[in-house]
């Protein structure tokens, strides 16, 4: 319960402690993450503008490092944006923390699974390291985010990673999985025009640089 009445009468620490425990996260998971419950008096210091109670979320770079860029989930949304972050702060790529983001990087024989959301990003990552697969996953914070603001086809942070190596032999591509979030209320169980134009989009970006692209449903 978080919008409504019931975000009138449950304490921000129950919702917190509901935020949390919707996504059976446990202590370590939230040490890991950086999660961190905020005031509105925190979130509005945080991003310059909206004072609800909500939880930080850092983001991380490709070496493991925090980049000082945040993303907020709001415990009390007032409309269906449940996500914000300072304005003109920008597309940022989220990858999971306990990642080793430059040896996957480099390595084309890693698959990588793209997905819409920081929290499914992680969920992924753990049942990855669980299930011991070579497989790493990294999160938009939207189905646009992929792109660059700034002209580039691709994000930056998405350039650093090598999606085709040429051998000896022959090209090797990496296999990328692209799952984003819909409804599947469309006909055949496809997304809405806009996720299944963002998907296309990205998709047709990274086969232009190689890779070897599946959309998931």
């Amino acid at each position: 319960m978080s919008s409504g009445f019931a975000a009138h009468t449950t304490s921000p620490q129950q919702l917190y402690t509901n935020f949390i425990s919707d996504r059976q996260f446990d202590d370590q998971d939230i040490k890991t993450l950086g999660l961190e419950l905020l005031t509105p008096d925190e979130t509005f210091e945080l991003l310059g503008h909206t004072k609800e109670w909500s939880v930080k979320l850092p983001y991380y770079d490709i070496q493991g490092q925090l980049t000082g860029f945040n993303r907020v989930r709001l415990l009390t949304p007032k409309s269906k944006m449940k996500y914000s972050q300072a304005r003109a702060s920008g597309s940022h790529i989220y990858f999971p923390p306990t990642v080793g983001w430059r040896q996957v990087a480099g390595d084309v024989d890693i698959p990588i699974i793209i997905t819409e959301g920081e929290f499914k990003a992680w969920q992924l990552t753990k049942q990855i390291t669980t299930d011991g697969l070579n497989y790493a996953a990294l999160g938009l914070a939207g189905v646009t985010s992929w792109s660059d603001k700034q002209g580039l086809h691709l994000h930056p942070s998405l350039m650093q990673i090598v999606w085709r190596r040429k051998t000896s032999f022959a090209d090797k591509s990496r296999k990328v999985y692209i799952i984003f979030d819909y409804d599947g209320k469309e006909d055949g169980g496809e997304p809405n025009e806009q996720v299944g134009m963002a998907e296309t989009k990205l998709a047709v970006t990274l086969r232009g640089l190689g890779a070897e692209v599946t959309l998931c449903r």
